[in-house]
């Protein structure tokens, strides 16, 4: 029998939960293991940070006279509810999820108190682990009252008038756009670099008029046009269409395109990076995301325009089927046809 013993605690990692049952939850399993392991050295091992359920932890392992072990990625240094002051530190990998694995493997046991998809993936995996053995005293699991906002799912939420459709374009057509985009003139008066075609939109004033009319639309953009004609998403060509660039990290706030500026469909292209997309519902508060994929076509009308939002989180990197994809450079054409006052 080894002289230590490592119990993870995953959980709620924001202080918006019920923080009582959590402290009451995790106080009686910590006299459990006291009794249990009087004579060895107990190690409770969470996420290496200053909030949430891993304080909790801490503070009660303090209490007990227990070890405390920061168990990170290196994106943990970055947050700003800063860094409890823990035994010891372990750091594997560079963004929350990259350690799951590693931490998984070093612990002997598994609570979890309440908490989102990596503390239930972290279960599961634990779980999996341990298949051959019995779970009843190695992994316990507990549900708390969350106050915060609800994670995001998908499940069962249909959006009207939200189309996308994957490989509008080819490789081949994607990189010839980006040549010709990259030969154009960006502008930087935003975090992210931008070109402005048929007219110029003013962000900060949410506003367009016929002063704004810039440069018409490039000839090498009417192949696209002329596809997205024929495939009846525009009913007559745009005359408006804005590139973005995002490097990893960049992203755009949640918003809903100005309404008496444009008309009834918004249709973005994209080049490059994937990205995840976020949509939340202004009348139900619902939040479903999408994925977008290089070479595809996002529609948006009706009650996908009007009434829900859409943003892409500043992040370098997605959460994509339970794997971090990193993030690269990402281009989005996005056509709109004018309202003019």
């Amino acid at each position: 029998m080894s002289d230590s013993i490592k119990f993870g605690v995953v959980g709620f990692s924001k202080n918006q939960f019920d923080k009582k049952a959590a402290y009451q939850i995790l106080e009686g399993l910590f006299l459990q293991i006291k009794a249990k392991h009087s004579k060895r050295i107990v190690e409770i091992v969470s996420g290496y940070t200053n909030s949430g359920v891993p304080k909790i932890a801490y503070e009660l392992a303090e209490k007990f006279g227990f070890k405390t072990v920061g168990f990170s990625a290196k994106q943990a240094l970055k947050v700003k509810s800063g860094l409890f002051p823990v035994n010891e530190v372990i750091m594997h990998g560079e963004y929350f999820g990259d350690e799951s694995e590693a931490f998984v493997n070093y612990i002997d046991g598994l609570i979890r108190v309440g908490g989102g998809p990596q503390s239930r993936k972290e279960c599961e995996m634990f779980k999996a682990l341990h298949a051959t053995n019995s779970l009843v005293s190695r992994i316990k699991e507990f549900e708390i009252d969350w106050y915060g906002e609800k994670p995001i799912q998908n499940v069962n939420v249909v959006i009207k008038g939200l189309r996308l459709v994957e490989d509008f374009i080819t490789k081949e057509t994607q990189q010839a756009l980006i040549d010709q985009i990259d030969q154009g003139v960006w502008l930087s008066e935003l975090k992210r670099r931008v070109q402005h075609y048929g007219y110029k939109y003013d962000y900060r004033a949410r506003a367009i008029n016929e002063s704004m009319k810039v440069a018409p639309l490039p000839d090498w953009v009417n192949p696209i046009i002329e596809k997205m004609l024929v495939g009846g998403v525009f009913p007559t060509a745009p005359d408006q269409m804005i590139i973005n660039e995002y490097q990893p990290g960049q992203g755009i706030a949640a918003h809903v395109d100005c309404v008496p500026c444009f008309g009834e469909q918004i249709i973005s292209l994209s080049l490059g990076s994937t990205a995840v997309m976020e949509f939340k519902g202004l009348k139900t508060n619902q939040k479903i995301t999408k994925l977008l994929t290089p070479g595809s076509l996002l529609v948006m009308e009706g009650d996908a325009r009007y009434n829900w939002q859409h943003g892409i989180p500043p992040r370098k990197s997605d959460l994509i089927n339970g794997k971090r994809k990193q993030r690269s450079r990402r281009l989005s054409l996005t056509f709109r046809k004018v309202i003019l006052g």
